[in-house]
């Protein structure tokens, strides 16, 4: 049983891997295919830690190297998925200022009137100011 729930969760975090390295290279489009297989093997993670919540006690009967590479599997993953949870939190905020960017540009009510050309005066003009991008993906 612990052996099962040690394998699991090495499968589950290879796939969070997996899943980290192809956001972090800024490949967001390709980790759709492994949306299917990381369910699959959270949903047996799930299935496999059930018993041990309900009855903690049957850790008792595990030895202790069992105990120990199940520590380590577990560490492992905690620190994977919270490496995943600030990924994808960056890419949410990429994506959002992105999307607030591209809808500023296309909001009828933010455009100023060119003022190029004869006829024009100094009280046409709108004051300019530098844009600044500073965002770390």
């Amino acid at each position: 049983m612990i052996e099962g729930l040690i394998k699991a969760t090495l499968a589950l975090t290879a796939l969070v891997e997996t899943e980290n390295d192809r956001l972090s290279t800024e490949r967001p489009s390709e980790i759709a295919p492994l949306i299917k297989e990381k369910s699959r093997h959270a949903l047996e993670y799930e299935q496999l830690v059930r018993p041990f919540r309900q009855n903690p006690l049957l850790l008792r009967s595990a030895t202790e190297d069992q105990l120990h590479a199940l520590r380590a599997a577990m560490q492992t993953f905690d620190t994977t998925v919270m490496r995943n949870g600030k990924l994808l939190l960056k890419l949410k905020s990429a994506r959002e200022a992105m999307l607030k960017a591209i809808a500023g540009e296309l909001n009828p009510h933010n455009k100023r009137p060119t003022v190029y050309g004869p006829g024009t005066s100094v009280a046409d003009r709108h004051s300019a100011s530098a844009l600044t991008v500073n965002a770390v993906v």
